[in-house]
């Protein structure tokens, strides 16, 4: 029996104790190396390239203050990880210029403060001891720069903090620099009827310093000059006078002898010519009291206003007179629309039958028309295009005319050629072909689902994840959208949604609908083009014209359903929404910011398969494992018979 002499395993341990010393070292060392990778597909612990240009911009400190309750269930509390987390990168890019403070939000003073903040808690639901309880929390986050604030709340997901945080910081700096190149003052009036403090409408007067000393800050933070009036209105010629010069809704009720009588209670901001009016809210609640909008609401709004009023909020026209869908309209027109775009952008009317669009827009939304535009609009459309204008067009090929006389029936009727032919002269052609899909929306009623082949689904490789409107969405539902045409011509084209390989078309409007079980015996099966964008312009439409230096686009979708709130409104419509927020930043040249609001969205989808590539799939995966076997052992078999020949070569026969 062999024995081991003393220290021979001596080399053995000292080895192991320097292998040990080493891995202990490298630790602390790459430890203090300020050495990141992120790994992941979407870069989502990453900050970009557009974040990184805001930050260089500030030229003042930005400070961040977080209000967030700790211990909070999932998803909020990922929430927050991911929030700091990202804060934290920011302060990585710019240590000089960045800070961020979480806050005690159980201390009461820090509680006072973010109510001064227009920070407001949230109720959310959560189980404790096997029972679900409801739970006050805070989740918002306050930016400050410069002496001005915007305040972010609720944050309740991980999706878009980036985007949320840089368009904040973003908006303060174009504020102060806009502010500060501001020469003449803006006249604000605060409009009230004293007669109101009879009706139970509280703090009129201190509902004037609200406003007027949001506008002190503003003038100490920014050097903003503003002319404040107060004017206090109880005849009833002026009350119509101003409701009449400001559109200004007027507040009714009866007194005690049962006269009908009327007020006004609004703040007016007017610069330049333009007129932001703001009617605070007064309603009746359900115990009977009178409750008025909040003064934290108020400065935000006065503050949107003056950022209006002064050119650092764009503005983006929406076409008029035709019929067109209501902005002011929740129910049956555009109101989702309107409130969605808000959030970035002032939509304004714009009458293009009565003259030439506007200048001074970021870009100009055209949506289905139910009377014909003129060729004298058509031309305006033109000539807005020609010089370089961006235009959101999403438009149906059919219209539902309203019944002509009593006892029949609204008939479709086609769209108007003359808004048709301009876009399709610029290489968006929308059909008369209205798309279904096998791969459509399964809605639920009673228990009972039915597939309504009228709304498209359109996910996976159909959303062109190139292109900063689409890229990151995962998928959208579309209503009874129209084929797109893309013609060749000056402007490059570029295909953003497009239906399966499963759908059909159909130029009968009125025989589709939720009845259809199936696709018909005689449906061509094929993809279709759903939206598009064309860019780039040389010469008009309507005749020769000169270049396009700014770089005209149109962004087209062959349906107007988009702008309701059933397309809208609702968690499951979020992709929609996105689509909607990406397609009116690209059409007005925010591309970056359309491609940061999807950073992180959506996880990668597995793409559709075919039946041939499934049973390709299942044979490989046979075959695979059992090829690298064969060749693994017949790798070991070659180094065995290697390695006998080496011994054979060196000790002869004998071994």
């Amino acid at each position: 029996m062999s024995r081991s002499r003393p220290g021979k395993d001596r080399p053995l341990l000292v080895n192991t104790i320097l292998f040990i010393v080493l891995v202990v070292l490298v630790n602390i060392g790459v430890a203090r190396i300020p050495v990141r990778l992120d790994l992941t597909r979407n870069r989502e612990y990453s900050l970009t390239d557009l974040t990184r240009e805001v930050l260089t911009q500030a030229d003042q400190p930005i400070r961040v203050r977080v209000f967030f309750t700790p211990n909070l269930p999932q998803p909020y509390d990922s929430a927050s990880g991911h929030l700091l987390d990202l804060l934290r990168e920011y302060r990585r890019e710019a240590p000089e210029r960045f800070a961020a403070e979480l806050l005690d939000v159980q201390d009461p003073a820090v509680i006072r403060e973010a109510t001064e903040f227009g920070v407001t808690p949230l109720e959310i639901q959560q189980i404790q001891a096997d029972q679900y309880e409801s739970r006050t929390v805070y989740m918002a986050v306050v930016v400050e720069y410069g002496g001005l604030l915007e305040v972010i709340n609720p944050v309740t997901e991980r999706y878009a903090v980036e985007y949320r945080l840089t368009d904040s910081i973003a908006r303060l700096i174009r504020r102060q620099s806009t502010y500060a190149g501001v020469n003449e003052p803006l006249t604000v009036r605060y409009i009230y009827t004293p007669a109101l403090e009879g009706l139970g409408v509280h703090g009129l007067p201190e509902l004037e310093s609200v406003v007027f000393d949001t506008l002190a800050s503003l003038r100490t933070a920014t050097g903003l000059q503003f002319t404040n009036v107060a004017e206090s209105i109880s005849d009833p010629t002026d009350v119509d006078l101003y409701a009449r010069t400001y559109d200004l809704p007027r507040i009714r009720w009866s007194s005690s002898d049962g006269t009908l009588e009327a007020g006004l209670l609004a703040a007016v901001v007017e610069h330049d010519g333009r007129i932001q009016a703001l009617p605070i809210a007064v309603r009746r609640n359900e115990e009977g009291t009178i409750e008025m909008e909040s003064p934290s609401s108020l400065r935000r709004r006065l503050v949107r206003a003056v950022d209006i009023g002064t050119g650092v909020i764009p503005t983006v026209g929406y076409i008029l007179g035709h019929g067109e869908p209501a902005l002011d309209n929740d129910q049956n027109g555009a109101g989702a629309f309107n409130d969605l775009v808000s959030a970035r952008y002032e939509l304004v009317d714009v009458w293009i039958e009565e003259g030439a669009v506007p200048d001074g827009l970021a870009a100009l939304i055209v949506t289905s028309p139910a009377d014909d535009w003129s060729m004298e609009a058509a031309r305006r459309l033109d000539a807005y295009l020609t010089g370089g204008g961006r235009v959101l067009a999403m438009v149906d090929p059919y219209v539902l005319a309203p019944a002509g006389t009593e006892g029949t029936d609204p008939e479709w009727r086609p769209t108007s050629t003359a808004l048709l032919n301009v876009l399709s002269r610029y290489g968006i052609t929308i059909t008369d072909e209205l798309v279904l899909d096998e791969r459509s929306f399964v809605a639920q009623r009673d228990g009972v689902q039915r597939q309504l082949f009228q709304a498209p689904v359109v996910q996976g490789r159909d959303v062109n994840q190139d292109h900063p409107i689409t890229s990151g969405i995962d998928h959208v539902t579309l209503f009874s959208p129209a084929a797109i045409d893309l013609g060749s011509g000056a402007w490059s084209s570029t295909v953003l949604l497009r239906s399966s390989d499963r759908s059909w078309t159909s130029r009968e409007p009125d025989r589709i609908g939720p009845w259809i079980e199936e696709p018909p015996a005689s449906a061509a099966f094929g993809a279709r083009v759903l939206a598009a964008i064309v860019e780039e312009h040389s010469d008009a439409a309507f005749g020769a014209g000169s270049g396009n230096p700014r770089g005209g686009r149109i962004i087209a979708l062959g349906t107007s359903a988009l702008t309701a709130s059933p397309m809208l409104d609702g968690t499951d419509r979020l992709s929609n929404r996105v689509l909607v927020e990406n397609m009116v930043d690209v059409a007005a040249g925010n591309d970056a910011y359309a491609e940061l609001r999807t950073k992180g969205m959506t996880q990668p989808r597995l793409d559709e398969t075919t039946s041939a590539g499934r049973t390709s799939a299942r044979v490989m995966s046979v075959l695979i494992p059992a090829l690298m076997f064969g060749v693994a052992a017949l790798a070991m078999l070659l180094a065995r018979r290697r390695r006998r020949a080496s011994i054979r070569a060196q000790y002869g026969d004998a071994v």
